[in-house]
């Protein structure tokens, strides 16, 4: 019992003076803080026991070895830094560097505008290929301030045009001589129909506001008279001949060539020849005068047909005179 009461004594000593030592700890000012710290480390130093030093060992190269090794490092050294330069990248400063702003590129309208009227002029006629054009050229000059911005629009939108713009205009005319031709076809077969026919040496009696006269074709014949400076094709030149008479008008008749049409078996309408004829006059009542007209025929056929209109303005003929020779 004795020996357990003495345990229990040094343990509440024991513990008395750790208690003891921890408050001075906790009182202890800063500065003897550190001396304390400072005695502690000298101790934990004095303690530590001291590393022995090992002997170094000496090492002999010669001058053979040397040299050997030195291009070996040299040519190291040298792909080292090749390696370096070949993957070093340039540094650059943030701070330095300037700031990118998006730069919106201006579009050329005129010349997406060109190429939409032009492909529309397919559709309204070519009407829009004329708009198409202007507008294609505009924008073609303009490209050239956007660096070739819209340009390829520019110049399909010009060759579209221009292309549609050929096709509705060669339809017009083939349209507008088709007419023409037809309403002068129906005009020719009307008056066959509804004039009255002649021969030739036949008399045709006329009434006029101004009094009667009469007309008859004499002769046809072949020249062989050329102009050279002639603008018409002439393979043949037939030359007819004619007279009127002035029955009982006041005034002096007078009838020209002009007042004559003549078509061949063809129905192609043929044109005066420039060479040397009788020339018409003006004749007073009762009398008769003879004159002659020059025609340019390109057929081997002898047959013509004249229409005679009683005055130039005149849209239909008065008679038609067949003639053969």
């Amino acid at each position: 019992m004795a020996s357990k009461t003495k345990a229990a004594t040094n343990s509440k000593k024991a513990a008395y003076r750790r208690n003891g030592n921890n408050k001075k700890k906790a009182s202890q000012t800063p500065i003897e803080k550190k001396e304390n710290n400072k005695t502690t480390t000298k101790k934990v130093v004095e303690e530590k026991p001291m590393a022995k030093k090992q002997p170094i060992k000496k090492t002999t190269v010669t001058k053979k070895e040397i040299k050997k090794e030195m291009p070996k490092k040299v040519e190291k050294v040298k792909n080292q830094e090749q390696t370096i330069i070949q993957n070093k990248e340039p540094v650059v400063n943030e701070a330095q560097q300037p700031i990118k702003k998006r730069i919106r590129r201006k579009k050329n309208t005129f010349s997406s505008a060109g190429l939409v009227c032009s492909t529309c002029g397919f559709i309204t006629c070519g009407l829009s290929s004329v708009f198409g054009i202007i507008l294609s050229i505009i924008g073609l000059k303009k490209s050239k301030s956007l660096d070739g911005e819209g340009k390829s629009n520019a110049v399909n939108g010009i060759i579209l045009g221009v292309v549609s713009l050929l096709i509705f205009i060669g339809i017009f005319l083939f349209l507008y001589v088709f007419s023409v031709n037809t309403v002068k076809e129906t005009k020719r077969k009307a008056n066959e129909r509804n004039t009255p026919v002649y021969k030739m040496n036949e008399d045709i009696e006329i009434s006029d506001t101004y009094g009667d006269y009469s007309i008859k074709i004499t002769n046809v014949r072949e020249s062989s008279e050329r102009t050279n400076n002639a603008k018409i094709k002439a393979d043949r030149v037939i030359v007819v001949s004619y007279e009127y008479t002035n029955i009982n008008m006041d005034q002096n008749l007078f009838i020209t060539g002009a007042r004559f049409t003549a078509y061949d078996k063809n129905n192609v309408m043929l044109q005066n020849y420039p060479i040397d004829y009788l020339l018409p006059d003006y004749i007073a009542r009762g009398r008769t005068a003879q004159a002659e007209i020059v025609y340019a025929l390109n057929n081997d056929s002898n047959e013509v047909e004249l229409e005679f209109y009683k005055s130039m303005f005149d849209a239909k003929a008065y008679c038609i005179i067949k003639l053969n020779w």
